[in-house]
C-alpha cells in the first residue's frame, strides 16, 4: 500500500488493524504462525 496523504494512511492502517482484529491474530498468534512455517 501507498500512503499519499495523512487521510489515506489513517484509513489503510486503521483497516488493516480491524482486519487482523477480526481475525483474531495479534503478537502471540503472529509468532505462533511464524513459528509454525519453520
Amino acid at each position: 500500500f501507498t500512503t499519499d496523504t495523512p487521510l489515506d494512511h489513517f484509513i489503510k492502517f486503521n483497516y488493516i488493524r480491524d482486519a487482523l482484529t477480526i481475525m483474531n491474530i495479534n503478537e502471540k498468534t503472529k509468532a505462533e504462525i511464524i513459528k509454525q512455517e519453520k
